[in-house]
């Protein structure tokens, strides 16, 4: 009977460990993604912008040029802020915002370009209503 008390008990505070793991790895998406492009034939270009609160997540994760050529270095996912600041990110590269600020984002290259910016928080209560 002992036993089966001590695995019961080490059961629920491997149960109760779990919970609090899975909730402080949560990570919730607001909007998941910005698009940009620049210099697409017959096509506007476009640089999506959008409110952006301090403790956000941004990740670049497409960068892309046309035609597509090997070894296109140079290409990236540039950030303007409304505040005149602007920060650079390569393919996978991240940030996370120090201040709310209007983010722009603009397509880094000399070709056709097209880029794109994943946005997260951490928590629900960072996120802009």
């Amino acid at each position: 009977m002992r036993n089966h008390r001590s695995g019961l008990l080490l059961f629920f505070c491997l149960s109760a460990l779990h919970c609090v793991v899975c909730q402080t790895e949560t990570r919730t998406m607001w909007r998941p993604f910005l698009h940009s492009r620049q210099g697409q034939p017959g096509e506007p270009d476009i640089v999506d912008h959008k409110q952006v609160s301090k403790g956000a997540n941004l990740v670049c994760y497409q960068v892309e040029s046309y035609p597509k050529q090997q070894g296109d270095d140079g290409r990236a996912c540039l950030l303007r802020f409304k505040d005149g600041s602007k920060h650079i990110l390569s393919f996978k590269q991240s940030m996370r915002m120090a201040k709310d600020d209007e983010l722009f984002l603009a397509c880094l290259g000399d070709k056709p370009t097209l880029c794109s910016v994943g946005v997260w928080y951490d928590s629900p209560a960072t996120q802009p209503q």
